[in-house]
């Protein structure tokens, strides 16, 4: 509570604001008056405290109404400011409007009248609200503070910033970094407070969407995709026209009275009649130059015919007139999908496209991304992870010596930052989310074909494949199992034969080293050699069995006729031999062992086939099995897509390109993985694995999760061992409790702790060689995390 919530409105209020402003701003050179008395307001037609120096006049309005009682402020503390214009037409002149708390249809009056000047050409008459604290804050802070510690004009520079004008908060953060920028503690309490309203706004909209879906449908206005597609494209109009009112323009959506004030003077009679102004304003939107070209729409992007512009007015912009969207952390378009996500029961997959933000801006700063450098998200949701690396390149280019910045900028958000997710709509909403964080959206991508595994069958930018492209992936992939086996992970050959099939799961093995799989020309030799010992253990014991019967009476007097009988004698006598059960059997065995020589050797000539085969690599092979954990596939797939070699000059183990992803540590740590894992050990050099808490997903998500966040670098030689130690970590805070509320964060410190790690790992190189022994001189120890 501010010191100014308990003073009198009529003798207090405006007397303490007085003083404190005297103190504050005279010994900066100005002049400060009070236009009440010691013990009154001051009269009607008058601003309340007036401070001016050679070049400024600043009024201060002070008000210790709330809510609708404030609407009746704005005309008269703005004639108060046209008034001093007139009288000091050489001066710059603003007004600060000062209120316990500013209500919405006052920031809402104050915008338009920022909006109206600046549309005008007018440099001042701007009105600035501040509420009792960042009044308090401003003027005990220059109070108490040398004379140029604090200049008034870092004060003055906030009315630059009016369409930034969002909410108390926003303008005291506004006031934060203008003013008082190394104020660490103000930054953090910003940040805490932000934080947790962002997020509780966040709800409301996620309930305020829901609803809205639910009208829609039980009213027969949209229903099944239609619903959603068109909750998407009405959050983007809103957007859309924050970003328009930021640029300067008019804001059509703002209220009821300004979609009336757009559908009379910027649309046709009929389309007014047929009540289809919203139709005409997005059609007009869709055709402007950078979507066309970004291929942001499709022909089918439309609304249905049965959202009609009576809905818009008295349904949609009543809801979305609580919100600003601009300026806040709130993902507008990403709560659209997680209303379709809750519907469809897909809490787990929620977590793939609403990442937390504090793990994202620490995998963001783990990478220490270059403004020069290729960015990927394969998985990329609502695109978080890219609008975060994008803000973060943009700001080293700022902070970087090169020579053309806006070049360097340009380059950034239009060719630097690539996504691709399965589902389209999602792409659509990362391309729009790319658009009003700044650009990025043409190289979004989305559909079936662009599923995040099987990218290098796709072309981009001027690159015939996604492989060897990129210096950094950073992703949070699906969570849960995908069937592999319906992944066309490469194109099967024209040829029509068991080559060209071999040829085929040849080349997915080269993708997905680890997919469980049978050898079956393996398994074939295995099973002709074990038919081939069973055939010569029964010829075996039929020689035994010929044998013991040579030795019979009668097959000793039948064995010289058995070629054949020369008399009539003897041929009967053969013919009488041949009746005996002796003989009988002995032909029946000596057939059955001619038989199974045939067999035998039959299959030795399988056998010395099958043998060659499997020397010579030309062997069948059959994967096995159906689903596999995302993260595990998306492992080879990263692989693939990182370059070789990304930094030549760093030692051996930081030359390829950087794998930062959250992986399901049933991947890291059960028997069914370990494949995986040998993989992960053989093809990249591993820097850190950080253990989330499980409880990491449940605010954005409402699902637990065990994680972890791996990073690792491209390796290409396999046989190459790794020799630096590994960072573990495990963060139990990430900065939001499960409900929501602000909760400390480990991941700063943990940042801290691995780039302190880092900084030892590197001093520990003698020439291009890794030294264990200097690293454990260097003392890191497990003691450290």
């Amino acid at each position: 509570m501010s010191k100014y919530d308990g003073l009198d409105a009529s003798t207090q209020l405006e007397q303490a604001t007085f003083e404190d402003l005297k103190a504050a701003l005279e010994k900066r050179g100005w002049r400060v008056i009070h236009n009440g008395s010691p013990t009154g307001h001051a009269p009607a037609g008058l601003p309340d405290v007036v401070a001016t120096n050679r070049q400024y006049v600043l009024t201060i309005e002070t008000t210790k109404s709330r809510g609708a009682a404030q609407d009746r402020e704005l005309n008269s503390i703005r004639d108060h400011l046209y008034n001093v214009k007139t009288n000091n037409s050489n001066k710059r002149c603003f007004c600060v409007f000062v209120a316990p708390d500013t209500s919405s249809r006052m920031l809402d009056g104050i915008r338009d009248h920022n909006h109206q000047r600046a549309s005008e050409g007018v440099a001042d008459l701007k009105i600035l609200p501040l509420n009792f604290d960042s009044l308090e804050l401003w003027t005990t802070r220059l109070r108490e503070s040398e004379a140029d510690l604090y200049p008034v004009n870092s004060f003055l520079r906030l009315f630059d910033h009016h369409t930034e004008f969002i909410d108390d908060l926003r303008i005291r953060k506004l006031l934060y970094q203008n003013v008082f920028p190394n104020d660490l503690a103000l930054a953090d309490a910003i940040e805490r407070e932000e934080t947790e309203r962002d997020q509780r706004t966040l709800e409301a909209l996620i309930k305020d969407l829901a609803r809205m879906e639910n009208y829609m449908r039980e009213n027969g206005i949209a229903v099944g995709h239609a619903a959603i597609d068109t909750l998407i494209y009405l959050v983007f109009l809103k957007l859309y026209e924050e970003k328009r009112e930021r640029a300067g323009g008019t804001n059509r959506l703002r209220s009821p009275e300004a979609f009336e004030t757009y559908q009379q003077d910027s649309v046709d009679a009929p389309t007014r009649a047929a009540k289809r102004a919203i139709h005409r304003l997005f059609t007009d939107i869709k055709q402007e130059g950078e979507f066309v070209t970004s291929r942001m729409f499709t022909p089918g992007d439309n609304l249905v015919d049965s959202v009609n512009d009576d809905f818009i007015k008295d349904y949609a912009i009543p809801i979305f007139s609580k919100y600003t969207f601009l300026g806040t952390r709130i993902d507008a378009l990403g709560a659209v999908y997680e209303v379709l996500a809750l519907r469809a029961e897909k809490d787990v997959k929620v977590g793939q496209f609403f990442t937390p933000e504090n793990v994202v801006q620490f995998m963001v700063k783990l990478a220490e991304l270059d403004y020069q450098e290729l960015v990927l998200d394969p998985a990329c949701g609502t695109g978080r992870f890219l609008i975060y690396a994008m803000n973060d390149m943009l700001q080293k280019v700022d902070r970087s010596s090169a020579r053309n910045k806006a070049q360097e900028r340009d380059k950034v958000r239009l060719h630097s930052l690539f996504g691709a997710d399965i589902d389209h709509r999602i792409a659509k909403i990362a391309k729009m989310n790319m658009w009003i964080h700044g650009d990025g959206k043409s190289n979004i991508f989305g559909g079936n074909e662009y599923n995040g595994l099987i990218l290098h069958k796709r072309r981009f930018n001027g690159h015939e494949t996604f492989d060897s492209a990129f210096d950094v992936i950073l992703t949070n992939p699906p969570l849960g199992e995908l069937n592999y086996q319906v992944i066309p992970f490469v194109d099967p050959e024209d040829e029509d034969s068991p080559e060209a099939e071999l040829r085929t799961l040849l080349k997915k093995f080269n993708r997905m080293p680890f997919f469980p799989r049978r050898n079956l020309t393996e398994e074939r030799l295995k099973a002709v050699r074990e038919r081939l010992e069973n055939y010569r253990n029964e010829l075996t014991a039929l020689e035994g069995e010929l044998e013991v019967l040579r030795n019979d009476i009668l097959v000793v007097e039948w064995l010289p006729f058995a070629e054949g009988a020369r008399t009539k004698d003897e041929r009967a006598l053969k013919r009488e031999l041949e009746q005996t059960e002796a003989v009988k059997l002995y032909k029946k065995i000596s057939s059955s062992i001619a038989n199974k020589r045939r067999t035998i050797e039959q299959n030795e000539a399988q056998e010395a086939d099958l043998d060659a085969k499997l020397r010579t690599g030309q062997v069948q092979w059959e994967i096995t099995g159906n689903t596999m954990k995302g993260g595990a596939m998306f492992i080879a797939a990263i692989w693939h897509y990182l370059k070789s070699i990304t930094y030549p000059d760093n030692p051996p183990e930081w030359r390829g390109g950087k794998m930062l992803i959250i992986l399901d540590e049933g991947i890291l740590n059960t028997d069914d993985y370990k494949d995986v894992r040998e993989f992960l050990r053989s093809h990249f050099y591993i820097k850190a694995v950080i253990s989330l808490t499980r409880d990491t997903f449940v605010p954005v998500s409402k699902t637990s999760t065990k994680t972890s966040i791996v990073y690792a670098v491209k390796k290409t030689d396999f046989s190459a061992i790794q020799r630096e130690p590994i960072f573990y970590g495990h963060v139990e805070r990430v900065g939001l409790d499960t409900k929501g509320n602000i909760s400390p964060n480990d991941l700063e410190p943990m940042l801290e702790k691995y780039f302190e790690f880092k900084r030892k790992v590197l001093n520990s190189y003698v020439g291009m060689e890794f030294r264990r022994d200097r690293f454990i001189e260097e003392g890191f120890t497990s003691d450290n995390l």
